[in-house]
């Protein structure tokens, strides 16, 4: 087989039929949109079942984790303790969730009984979006997830030792 040669303008010509990446502008833009899009599907989606999608999270955490209290909540959403804390009061007023006893080490906050019981009902209300994200290529949502992430660990805060 005959060899060939590929000179720079051969792959110059071919990176043409490539679009360039968008400008982080647009990228930036496009997630804000998309952001926003997929926060309103969320909250309607479980707007009937007088909780937001917020509340949502911290219930399959609480359901996930029966010994988690609002610090670590708020660690593994990566929002503020006191968002965390306002949306642990918001589950308390509607008897979805309830704060225990100070244990020495932490108060732990556990779902009640109404609380799984909604929860129970919100998870086949979200399937809507899920399925429209499982309906992405393969490839894409691959690509999506390994972007998201890459993007997610970048923008976490690096926390300075002052010790």
């Amino acid at each position: 087989m005959p060899r060939v040669e590929i000179t720079h303008e051969d792959v110059l010509r071919a990176l043409e039929d490539f679009p360039p990446p968008p400008a982080t502008a647009h990228l930036l833009a496009r997630l804000r949109r998309v952001g926003h899009m997929l926060t309103l599907d969320l909250d309607r989606s479980v707007h009937g079942l007088a909780v937001s999608y917020a509340q949502v999270e911290v219930m399959e955490l609480l359901d996930a984790r029966p010994t988690i209290h609002g610090g670590e909540i708020a660690r593994q959403l990566r929002i503020t303790r006191q968002a965390a804390h306002r949306l642990i009061k918001q589950l308390e007023l509607g008897d979805l969730a309830e704060r225990q006893p100070f244990d020495g080490f932490m108060r732990p906050v556990v779902l009640t009984e109404a609380g799984r019981k909604r929860l129970a009902l919100a998870r086949p209300a979200l399937e809507g979006i899920f399925l429209t994200i499982e309906r992405l290529e393969k490839d894409d949502r691959r690509a999506l997830g390994r972007g998201l992430r890459v993007l997610e660990d970048a923008l976490v805060p690096r926390v300075e030792r002052w010790w």
